[in-house]
This record gives structure tokens, C-alpha cells and sequence, in this order.
């Protein structure tokens, strides 16, 4: 991962300032973890959606997901559907930030150099501002100097908007289904203010498509190519492990993605590991579990049309039928229970 620029002291003055005034005001008290807003960031114009946290009395704090993709994968989260394997997996492909407040000793030593430098007090067990970027599959993390500045808008913004409530408690109410309460920067002759926007979230770019043969097939020793067909029925899936990886020394530790195979019967076949910026994940395990097996399975099933297209050229020269399911039959089950065993849950 290319080095970073730390934030200023300047930056980290603004940030925990408006980390004070937004626990200050508490705004916990009146607004529920479903009210969501955005605050458009002035540089990339991307939104973040917010959510203060604390109405149930478990986490003080607000949570800024990016983009739709974390606006979709934070409802999800929040009406509680799917497995909890399900809901993590979801919540740690997106990108976002987080300020909770708790007690010093949930604090890093690298917060609390930061906050003695500053010279700023905390007392209370839910006074203390833990605050953390997340990236896709890596451990929440500390800020950089682009995510701090970024941050310390938000937190101001969520000040001004969760005040806001307090008079106007229909303030977050969308005039029609899909639209979303925005704090938008405007910028007139080098000064910033803001303004409020009732915005759809944009349409999800997505990924770029992966296309073709990623992998080497001799790269076994004989070709897989050769290997005996068989009538064997597959399903597989790529999740990520909530049981965080140490990288290298003062690298950000992830969390691996696996590829799993299991038979009809929830037999776990085969399964590998992945770093977070691997791809042609699909590609490279068949290819593996077919090594390991000796034999090419007559059909997979996956859930989902991206797994289908990363997986397809591959299946097409091996002669493989991919069947795209709305749900797969036997492996959440064996999921689970490996990744119990594992201690991953």
C-alpha cells in the first residue's frame, strides 16, 4: 500500500473539534440510527450517507458510508436481513468512516499521541473520540490527511443538520420515495457554504467487467485442460472473513476473502484465501480445486451475474455449466460451520 500523508495539525484541530461539538450536543437523544442524510464532499463530490448511532443505548457516535454502494449495503445492515456472515461480508466491501465515543482505553496509542499533542481533555467512559477510515476488506484504520479534512466536514455538517431536527423534526422526510436529504457545498469566489438538496443516489458504476482467461493453466505442471470430466454438481461463493490479517510491519491488517467449494451433500471440497486486491478470485481457486480433485465439475452454481461473467471463459474452455441461483442450497450452512471451526465467528 503506497504511503500516506498524515494530517496537519491543522486538519487534526478541526476534526476533534468537531468531534466535541457533535458529542456535545448528543444528538443520540432524538435521532434514531434510520435517519439518513449526505454530505457532499466539496473535492470529489461524492456523497457520504450518515447515521448517528446511540438511540439504543449500545455505541455512541455517527457512521459515514460512501457512495450508493455504502448506502445500499448500510439498509441492508440495518434491516437485519441475511446471515450476520451475510451482513459483514456486505458492510466491509465499502468504503466510510467512524467517530464513536467510548472510553481512553478503547483509544490506540497512536490516538492518544494525537489527542496530547493537541492538548485537548476528555473525561467519561463515552467521552473519548475514536475515529477510523474502513477501505474494502481492510480493518477500520487511522486517517489520512484527504480523510481527515473530509471528515471534519461531515462531523460539522451532521452538528448542523441533527440542531436542525431539534425545530424541524421532518426535516430528513423525502418529498417522494428515493430522494435523499444532501448537504451540498457551494463555492463562490473561494468561499464555501452549504445548502440543502433533496438527491437521488447516483446509479452504481460498478466494476469494470473481467474479461477472458486470467489464469495460466499449465501453470500446475500438466494442463487442467486434460483432466478427467465428471458429473459433479458445485457451489461456490467469495466472502470475507471477519478474523483481520496481520500484513507487513505498520501495514493496515485486512480482512481475507475466501473462495469456498462444496458438493450437494455441503461437503467442503476445496477452499482459498485472498488478499483484499487480488482478482479473478473465482478463476484462480477452480483452477486450484481442480488440481486438488483431478477432476473438472460438470456444473457450478453461484449467486450473482458477477460471478457468473468472472467465472464464465474459464468454464466455457474447461466445458463447465455455470447456473446463476437465487440462493445456494448448501453451502451457507457448510460456510458457517467453517468458519466456526476457523474461530472466525
Amino acid at each position: 500500500m503506497a504511503k500516506e500523508t498524515a494530517p496537519t495539525t491543522e486538519e487534526w484541530e478541526r476534526l476533534y473539534r468537531a468531534a466535541v461539538s457533535l458529542r456535545e450536543l448528543a444528538p443520540w437523544h432524538w435521532m434514531m440510527d434510520s435517519e439518513v442524510f449526505g454530505v457532499q464532499d466539496p473535492v470529489t463530490g461524492e456523497v457520504g450517507y450518515c447515521a448517528v448511532l446511540g438511540a439504543l443505548g449500545e455505541v455512541l457516535g455517527i457512521v459515514v458510508y460512501m457512495g450508493t454502494a455504502g448506502l445500499e449495503a448500510y439498509r441492508r445492515m440495518a434491516s437485519a436481513g441475511g446471515s450476520p456472515v451475510d451482513q459483514f461480508d456486505a458492510m466491509a466491501a465499502v468504503r466510510g468512516f467512524s467517530c464513536f465515543f467510548g472510553s481512553r482505553n478503547e483509544l490506540d496509542r497512536a490516538d492518544l499521541d494525537v489527542i496530547k499533542h493537541l492538548g485537548v481533555k476528555f473525561r467519561g467512559s463515552s467521552a473519548w473520540p475514536l475515529i477510523r477510515s474502513q477501505r474494502p476488506y481492510y480493518i477500520p484504520w487511522f486517517l489520512n490527511s484527504e480523510e481527515a479534512r473530509y471528515l471534519a466536514l461531515v462531523l460539522e455538517q451532521a452538528t448542523i443538520v441533527a440542531s436542525r431536527l431539534v425545530e424541524d423534526e421532518d426535516l430528513l422526510d423525502p418529498p417522494r420515495p428515493g430522494l435523499h436529504f444532501v448537504r451540498v457545498p457551494v463555492v463562490d469566489n473561494g468561499d464555501l457554504s452549504w445548502t440543502d438538496r433533496r438527491l437521488a443516489p447516483k446509479p452504481r458504476a460498478g466494476e469494470p467487467p473481467l474479461k477472458g482467461i486470467q489464469v495460466d493453466l499449465k501453470s500446475i505442471g500438466e494442463s487442467i485442460l486434460k483432466r478427467r470430466k465428471t458429473s459433479m454438481v458445485l457451489e461456490a461463493d467469495v466472502f470475507s472473513i471477519p478474523a483481520p490479517v496481520e500484513g507487513a510491519k505498520g501495514e493496515r491488517p485486512y480482512y481475507p476473502r475466501m473462495v469456498l467449494w462444496v458438493n450437494l451433500d455441503g461437503l467442503v471440497l476445496h477452499f482459498d484465501l485472498f488478499e483484499p486486491d487480488a482478482r479473478f478470485l473465482l478463476q484462480e481457486s477452480l483452477v486450484r480445486l481442480i488440481a486438488a480433485s483431478k477432476g473438472i465439475p460438470g456444473e457450478i452454481r453461484l449467486r450473482g451475474a458477477t460471478k457468473i461473467s468472472e467465472l464464465a471463459p474459464l468454464a466455457d474452455q474447461l466445458g463447465i455449466s455455470l447456473v446463476n441461483v437465487r440462493a445456494l442450497r448448501a453451502l451457507p450452512h457448510a460456510k458457517k460451520s467453517l468458519l466456526t471451526g476457523m474461530g472466525a465467528l
